[in-house]
C-alpha cells in the first residue's frame, strides 16, 4: 500500500515504536532521548517525554490504562503516564558509571523490553548479557539471570 501519513519531526533516528491501532495513536522513542505521542489519524504531535539522557531504544504501551515503560543507552527504565506525560516512576536509573572503555558504552544500557502490565512486572535485556526482572507498582529489582 501507499503511505497514508508522514510526519517527520526527528532530527535523530526513531528506534522503537508501539501503536494503539484502535485509537490511532503511536509513542515513539529516538536517538534524542525523548519519547513522543503521536495522533496516527492527523499525523500530528500529541506529547513529548523528556527524561533519558542517552537514546531510547524500547517502549512498550498499555493504552488503556494510559501507561507507557520506556528504556534506554542511559540504563533508565522509566514509566510515564501517557495523558499527561508525567514520569510517575524511575525503575532503573540513569547510570553515571564510565563508559566501557573498549566500545563506548554504558554497560547497563537497556535495549529489549517485555510489559507486562496486568502482572506488574518488566523484564529487560542489556548490554551487560544480563535479563532483570523489575516491580512495576514498587520499581525494585525482583531478579537478574
Amino acid at each position: 500500500g501507499s503511505c497514508s501519513v508522514m510526519m517527520r519531526t526527528y532530527k535523530s533516528a526513531v528506534n522503537c515504536l508501539d501503536a494503539d491501532w484502535c485509537g490511532l495513536r503511536a509513542v515513539s522513542g529516538g536517538d534524542d532521548g525523548d519519547l513522543r505521542l503521536w495522533d496516527l489519524a492527523r499525523g500530528e504531535l500529541l506529547n513529548r517525554f523528556a527524561g533519558h539522557t542517552d537514546s531510547v531504544n524500547c517502549v512498550s504501551a498499555v493504552w488503556a490504562s494510559a501507561r507507557v515503560v520506556s528504556g534506554g543507552d542511559d540504563g533508565a527504565l522509566l514509566l510515564w503516564d501517557l495523558e499527561s506525560g508525567e514520569l510517575l516512576r524511575t525503575l532503573a536509573a540513569p547510570s553515571f558509571e564510565p563508559l566501557d572503555p573498549h566500545h563506548g558504552y554504558i554497560e547497563t544500557a537497556i535495549h529489549a523490553m517485555a510489559l507486562g502490565f496486568s502482572e506488574g512486572r518488566v523484564v529487560t535485556g542489556s548490554r551487560d548479557h544480563a535479563i532483570r526482572v523489575w516491580d512495576l507498582c514498587t520499581g525494585a529489582l525482583v531478579r537478574e539471570l
